[in-house]
């Protein structure tokens, strides 16, 4: 008895680790689709404790549920009722910083415990997919074609890198083979025995595979071996600067290592871009101002990371602000302008200028190169090009050359949640930044134009409408005074181009109490010859980059309307002025002044988190049905997909007889409608006779006398619907009503008998 306790609880294991291996490597794939910001560390632990709800199934069908109460809400309830439930995560959270980091605990994400259960009820299913798989079909076929799919979904679909997700899927098949292949009584040894090898193996073929690139080891190696180098550096290592590109070589720098000089600047194409909305292709960011020129801040380290590396998922939605703003009024339309489709480059360029919240980018024709980025949203290659090349992107930057950007932007912080921005004050520990070189009629000038202004955006469209309505725009500003700061200079001749403009109008955000800082790239404008977009070397542009609270970097140029070749006609909408306040009334100086919004996330409070708790025990319930299915029965969203009322009903009709085919329930030969409806109601409690029965006669006038229905009556067909699907779960419970809903009566049947 004990050998066969033994050998049963050694393949449950197996099978466990199995399931493990492919649900993770599931989750690698899915979760940067779904753009879940969890670390790694989340994504393993997670995926284990869905699998062990499975697995411990399998030994007591009590014991999950009891140990999820007890073990983990039992206390946390506790606390919770006591007043202690936002201080026990706070020391969670102290105990695990490395584990709790990358969560960034604003409104742009949900609340760690929000975003943990969110993905927990994702992998439930998942994990349900692959324990059936090898615990109930076992099939080698079945499980290696579900497992492939997985991998191409993660190699073509999610544009990320496959090695992880492969491994994972790989070694859990190794793991399984002798299942199918070996006698009863020899798996547990067989399965052993290729659990020890599993490893190995999989890793000498990755070092002698084939070989891509000629080195002596893998391409997936070499990345492998590149991103943990990469972390290191970014955390350890010396500061790396961003390779490949000078404004010099813009040619907005015709003094050298100096800001200013007259240009010369020539026509030629430099980039085509297929889009019909002019667009600002971004190059390099500055952050630090030494009165004479812009560079990276000394000493900061922005790091230098793979675009496509499943370890920087963070990195990269903070370095393209794909995360921000939360959500955008229906009032804010046309607030981005998405980008999707090539840039032709007509250069050997190494660095990449591409739309800003650039979400991927492909490498087109023979070009096989690595693409990186840093924390400034800079990207590049490690190598330069032979000749110029095409690239596929999908972006969706700011429209802030549409007349009505900076009022619909404005909304967006109306509507925005007011909480603290964890990114507000990195940005503002470099983009504050003023040298003493700069005088203080300046600052004074600064304060002077903003007076009254409190929220940021505010701020920096005052000074950006100053410097368009009072500098003058030309390319031979003559030499700028070497011994005099060169935005303070510039305002007192207003006499410049793009770098003058771009320079002034950085600082003085910064002197507002605005983070900004000071990017260079190409201005793409509409081209209605070519039907698409263009950049020229004479479109060579430099402009202003502010970070606004909870919503990111926002570009700000006083100088779009000349470089993008906007019509005279097309004006800017004026936004309404803030009301100045009094003299005692000083303004309180806050990162951002947003109004309160009552869906914001915030602190958890003990009843908040008490109803969290309580969700977690009965999570599998809410993802299959409890939420699910009422939302996809419900009429205003049936109405949505079939606004005629005869489609509607004909859509219950079919998921009445879904439900009922689950009971056993199915029409007869030469039954009729009403006959089957009635019978079907017999098996059923007695409120549902009545629904029924006006189902039926809703259809027969439907079919037969071509009558559509009535709204109350699709309406009654959809509540009938949802209360029945709520009456078998409750009949089956969970792990019923799966097994029935997925694998059919026989199948259900068959399980129970031989319980």
């Amino acid at each position: 008895m004990k050998r066969e306790t033994r050998a049963f609880f050694g393949l449950l294991g197996l099978d466990a680790l199995c399931t493990y291996t492919a649900v993770l490597g599931s989750a690698l794939v899915a979760l940067p689709l779904l753009a879940f910001p969890l670390p790694v560390f989340w994504t393993v632990l997670l995926c284990g404790a869905a699998v062990a709800i499975f697995a411990l199934s399998a030994v007591k069908p009590w014991l999950p549920g009891a140990l999820l109460a007890g073990g983990a809400g039992l206390p946390l309830l506790v606390l919770s009722l006591l007043g202690r439930g936002e201080e026990t995560f706070a020391y969670l959270a102290g105990l695990f910083p490395w584990a709790f980091a990358g969560l960034p605990e604003d409104p742009l994400y949900p609340p760690l415990p929000s975003l943990l259960l969110a993905v927990f009820l994702l992998l439930l299913p998942v994990a349900l997919v692959f324990w059936l798989l090898y615990r109930v079909v076992r099939s080698l076929w079945v499980l290696t074609a579900v497992c492939g799919g997985v991998a191409v979904a993660g190699a073509f679909l999610c544009q990320e890198e496959p090695l992880a997700a492969f491994l994972l899927l790989c070694g859990g098949i190794l793991v399984f083979l002798p299942a199918v292949r070996v006698a009863p009584e020899n798996r547990l040894r067989a399965r052993g025995i290729a659990l020890l090898f599993t490893l190995p193996i999989l890793g000498l073929s990755l070092l002698f595979g084939p070989k891509a690139d000629d080195q002596w080891y893998s391409a997936g190696v070499r990345h492998l071996v590149g991103d943990v180098q990469d972390l290191w550096d970014y955390h350890f290592g010396p500061v790396q600067g961003f390779p490949g590109l000078s404004m010099r070589g813009m040619g907005l720098m015709p003094l050298g290592s100096r800001l200013g000089g007259d240009l010369e600047l020539g026509s030629a194409t430099v980039f085509l871009v297929d889009s019909e909305t002019p667009v600002a292709l971004r190059g390099q960011a500055l952050d630090y101002y030494t009165g004479q020129s812009w560079q990276d801040t000394p000493g900061v380290n922005q790091g230098g990371f793979r675009l496509k590396s499943l370890f920087f998922g963070e990195q990269r939605t903070q370095a393209y602000s794909q995360d921000r703003p939360l959500r955008v009024p229906d009032t804010a339309v046309g607030l981005f302008a998405p980008v999707e489709g090539r840039i032709v480059i007509r250069a050997n360029f190494a660095s990449l200028f591409l739309p800003y919240r650039t979400e991927t980018v492909t490498l087109e024709g023979n070009l096989q190169e690595d693409v990186y980025f840093n924390l400034q949203g800079e990207t590049w290659m490690r190598r330069q090009p032979d000749s110029g090349y095409e690239i596929s992107v999908e972006a969706e930057p700011w429209n802030y050359l549409s007349p009505a950007f900076d009022r619909n932007l404005l909304g967006v912080l109306a509507s925005a949640p007011r909480s603290e921005d964890p990114y507000w004050e990195e940005a503002a520990a470099t983009c504050l930044q003023v040298p003493d070189t700069v005088p203080d009629w300046v600052r004074q000038l600064a304060e002077e134009l903003t007076a009254g202004e409190t929220l940021p955006y505010r701020k920096a469209i005052a000074l950006r409408d100053y410097l368009t309505e009072s500098c003058t725009y030309t390319t031979t500003p003559g030499e700028p005074d070497p011994e005099v700061d060169f935005v303070a200079d510039f305002l007192t001749k207003k006499q410049g181009y793009c770098t003058y403009f771009a320079s002034a109008l950085t600082v003085l955000c910064r002197l507002a109490g605005v983070p900004a800082r000071y990017v260079t790239g190409y201005a793409a404008y509409y081209d209605a010859a070519l039907g698409r977009c263009r950049a020229t070397q004479e479109t060579a542009h430099a402009w202003t980059e502010v970070y606004l609270s909870n919503v990111g970097w926002v570009p700000v140029d006083a100088l779009s309307r000349r470089v993008y070749r906007i019509p005279d006609h097309i004006e800017r909408i004026p936004v309404e002025a803030t009301p100045r306040p009094s003299a005692a009334a000083t303004p309180t100086p806050e990162p951002e002044v947003l109004l309160d919004d009552p869906l914001a996330g915030g602190s958890w409070s003990p009843m908040q988190l008490l109803y969290l708790l309580l969700l977690i025990p009965i999570g599998g319930i809410f993802l299959l049905g409890a939420r699910w299915y009422p939302r996809k029965y419900a009429p205003e969203r049936v109405r949505a997909r079939h606004p005629e009322p005869a489609a509607a009903a004909e859509f219950y009709y079919h998921a009445l007889l879904r439900q009922l085919q689950l009971l056993d329930v199915v029409p007869q030969s030469g039954e009729t409608l009403t006959a089957f409806l009635r019978r079907a109601a017999a098996c059923l409690p007695d409120a549902y006779a009545q629904p029924l029965a006006q189902a039926a006669e809703t259809m027969n006038r439907l079919r037969f006398g071509e009558v559509p229905p009535e709204e109350a009556e699709v309406r009654g067909m959809g509540e009938t619907v949802v209360s029945l699907e709520a009456y078998l779960r409750r009949e089956w419970g969970l792990m019923g009503y799966v097994l029935k809903a997925f694998f059919g009566t026989v199948f259900l049947d068959r399980s129970r008998s031989d319980g």
